[in-house]
């Protein structure tokens, strides 16, 4: 995630300046600290839907035990876990939750292209399905995230969700 937010701020200089990174680095860092002792919950998981809250539930919880634990300042421990709730609580009107919810997508699929399908074309239906699924999880943060940035930072953002769509296309998916 911090690979991808590096190469944003250095290809499209006007959302670089539109939105915070390092508030957008923070939060892709810290919100993976509940997924330690949680696991990662898998979007193409066929229950996903169904379990989603509960999971996500337990995985704040560990979150807050985590940090009763490990930072013994109570300020910087109520400082990350403002930044912990500020991605797990985004508000359509919060450019870089938005922005740290679409990265941290998007790097999931940047991984299952290059490490599980080995950034090659597959005409496998459960690639085809996952590659569908992906699509329509970035869509839910892009839109209010586009409505959120000036003219020329969302021209930029359309520019790398392009980008990402092709690579997504010449790895399979969607068809």
């Amino acid at each position: 995630s911090l690979r991808i937010c590096d190469e944003i701020e250095r290809r499209f200089p006007v959302l670089g300046k539109t939105i915070s990174f390092n508030a957008v680095k923070d939060m892709t860092m810290i919100h993976d600290a509940g997924e330690i002792k949680k696991r990662d919950l898998v979007i193409s998981r066929s229950d996903y839907q169904e379990v989603v809250k509960p999971w996500k539930e337990e995985e704040r919880a560990a979150f807050m035990a985590m940090t009763e634990d490990w930072i013994e300042n109570e300020g910087d421990r109520e400082q990350v876990r403002s930044i912990y709730d500020r991605y797990a609580l985004y508000r359509r009107d919060d450019p870089e939750a938005l922005m740290a919810h679409l990265i941290d997508k998007i790097q999931a699929v940047r991984f299952g292209l290059r490490h599980v399908y080995n950034l090659g074309h597959s005409n496998d239906p459960l690639v085809q399905e996952h590659g569908a699924y992906s699509l329509g999880v970035l869509l839910k943060f892009a839109p209010p995230l586009l409505a959120n940035l000036p003219e020329d930072a969302r021209e930029e953002l359309m520019v790398f969700m392009r980008e990402e769509v092709e690579g997504y296309r010449t790895a399979g998916y969607p068809q």
